[in-house]
């Protein structure tokens, strides 16, 4: 997404990066909101499914867990919880499931190369419980998962407050009582304060302010 608006110069002009699934499910509305506040800004968004290294790093961008290389600014945003999610009419069919129930459910997994990524098997780890989960389908992007879900192809892995707009939108809903909090943090992650743009010191403090 790009904010096309005239500047006086590249200072105002910012690059924050994001997920797909989080670039649509919050990044995007929030840039809208602060572009409306602040319209002699240029906001443009990078988005990937892969880490922000070297010279594609934006000058912010949003983590799921710390950045482990050094030099950077990171702050704390939200530790979400991670529930399964599924079509409504899905969830008031199935009602509360025991982990048991749940694992034999049609599951929608994720595959990537990403270690911090929490899985339905590591999910059903933390709860205590090791048998074998139904295979499901797979599928290698969140947001397709979630789309999935939302066709009532089966279940996925929910981040309740990253999904809270299409809960709201009742187009899924909370599957069940069974949640655990997830591992890592979400951060905003950018440039030492003094190396950043104006114009990205200015979306950095709104972005804090706003969350």
């Amino acid at each position: 997404m790009s904010n096309q608006h005239p500047t006086s110069g590249s200072d105002r002009q910012v690059t924050v990066g994001a997920t797909s699934a989080v670039s649509s499910l919050w990044l995007s509305p929030a840039i809208l909101r602060f572009w409306r506040e602040n319209n002699d800004t240029a906001v443009n968004q990078l988005v990937s499914d892969t880490r922000f290294t070297g010279i594609e790093t934006p000058e912010l961008y949003i983590r799921d867990g710390r950045d482990p290389r050094s030099g950077l600014e990171q702050q704390v945003l939200y530790r979400d919880t991670l529930v399964p999610v599924c079509a409504p009419q899905l969830a008031e069919q199935l009602g509360k499931l025991s982990l048991q129930q749940l694992a034999a459910q049609r599951l929608i997994h994720m595959e990537t190369n990403d270690s911090n990524w929490t899985t339905w098997q590591s999910w059903f780890q933390a709860l205590g419980y090791q048998e074998r989960l139904n295979a499901g389908i797979r599928v290698n992007n969140y947001t397709i998962a979630l789309a999935a879900a939302e066709d009532d192809a089966g279940i996925v892995l929910g981040w309740k407050r990253l999904v809270s707009p299409l809960l709201a939108r009742g187009t899924l809903a909370v599957l069940g009582e069974h949640s655990i909090d997830a591992p890592n943090r979400f951060h905003l992650v950018s440039l030492p304060e003094q190396q950043l743009s104006p114009a990205a010191q200015q979306l950095r403090q709104w972005l804090l302010a706003h969350l």
